[in-house]
């Protein structure tokens, strides 16, 4: 799995379907406006599908966590969440999980984290 994801970061491929078995994943490359009000660089998790039989055993939880320790850029950003189950484990890992350093941030119907640090006003 790392491999596979490695080999997408250093491509000039924008986009791209990942399948690390049994989940398939749709990336890309995306450039957004972060909650600071600047551009920065995301690794977009925009399409999801775990084969049935695997399910609930962790698969997802992996990939995500390999992908909040070795993506180069700025963020994650998970795109359009409509799996309520989804949401709320994706909102607990914020919160509770140490692999997790970066703010987890729910902009519904996505979810960002940002590695970067955004200025409070009242500093």
């Amino acid at each position: 799995m790392e491999e596979i994801l490695i080999r997408f970061f250093i491509s000039y491929t924008r986009n791209t379907w990942l399948y690390p078995e049994p989940v398939k994943v749709y990336v890309r490359k995306g450039l957004h406006l972060g909650t600071d009000r600047k551009m920065h660089h995301y690794l977009d998790i925009a399409n999801i599908t775990v084969d049935p039989r695997f399910r609930r055993q962790g698969h997802f939880k992996a990939f995500l966590a390999l992908c909040q320790e070795i993506q180069p850029y700025d963020g994650i950003k998970v795109e359009n969440v409509v799996n309520e189950d989804l949401c709320a484990y994706l909102r607990r890992l914020a919160l509770s999980d140490p692999r997790w350093t970066e703010t987890g941030i729910d902009i519904s119907p996505d979810f960002l984290w940002e590695t970067f640090q955004t200025e409070r006003a009242d500093s």
